[in-house]
C-alpha cells in the first residue's frame, strides 16, 4: 500500500515495525539500485535491490523485489527449517527422557538379575550330586558317604571331606571349583 508516489508501507528493520518508508536515490546510498543482483554460483537466484528510508526513525535500510514463485519455495523452506527444529528439540527433550529412563531400567534390571542368581543357587541348593557334572570319583564318593544334594555338601567342611574314601586335594578342588560356579561354596570356605 503506497503513501505517497515514491513511499510505502514497509517493514523497517530498525522500528521492528511496519512504517511509512519513502525510496532513496541510489547516489544517497552510495551501491546501485534496481540493478538485478546474484550470488555468486547460483545465478539462477536474482532480485533487485531498493533502497528506502524510514520516515520514522530515518534511518536507511534495503529491500529486495524477488520472483514470487522464489518467494513461495523460501517460505516452504523456512517453514520446514521451522519443523525440523521444532522436531530436533523435541527429539532431543525425548532422547534425554529415553537415556534417563535407560538408566533407571539398567539400575533395576540389575536387582532382578541379583535376585536371579540368588534364586539359581537356590536351585542349586537342592540338585542332586549327581546333576552337579563333577568326575565320576568325586560323584561316588560323596554318594558313598551319603552326600546327596548340593544343599547336604555345602554343610561339609573341606577338612570333613578330605576324610571321605578315595577323596584328596584334588577332588576336594574340583568341588570347590564347581560350587564357586554355580555360586555356593563349603561350611568354612
Amino acid at each position: 500500500m503506497q503513501t505517497s508516489q515514491d513511499g510505502a508501507r514497509l517493514y523497517c528493520p530498525h522500528c521492528e515495525q511496519v512504517r511509512d518508508c519513502e525510496a532513496m536515490p541510489a547516489t544517497e546510498v552510495g551501491r546501485p539500485s534496481r540493478q538485478p543482483c546474484y550470488r555468486k554460483g547460483h545465478q539462477e537466484l536474482q532480485w533487485l535491490r531498493h533502497e528506502r528510508r524510514c520516515q520514522t526513525c530515518n534511518r536507511a535500510f534495503f529491500t529486495a523485489e524477488l520472483d514470487e514463485d522464489f518467494l513461495r519455495e523460501l517460505v516452504v523452506l523456512h517453514m520446514a527449517l521451522a519443523r525440523i527444529k521444532y522436531h530436533a528439540e523435541d527429539f532431543t527433550k525425548e532422547w534425554n527422557a529415553g537415556s534417563a529412563a535407560l538408566v533407571r531400567l539398567t539400575r533395576s534390571l540389575k536387582v532382578v538379575r541379583a535376585l536371579a542368581i540368588y534364586q539359581d543357587t537356590d536351585d542349586f541348593k537342592d540338585r542332586a550330586i549327581s546333576d552337579l557334572e563333577m568326575s565320576v570319583r568325586a560323584t561316588n564318593s560323596l554318594q558313598a558317604a551319603g552326600i546327596m544334594t548340593a544343599s547336604e555338601l555345602c554343610n561339609h567342611t573341606g577338612y570333613e571331606l578330605l576324610g571321605l574314601r578315595n577323596f584328596g586335594d584334588s577332588t576336594l578342588h574340583e568341588v570347590r571349583q564347581r560350587l564357586a560356579e554355580i555360586g555356593l561354596r563349603l561350611r568354612g570356605d
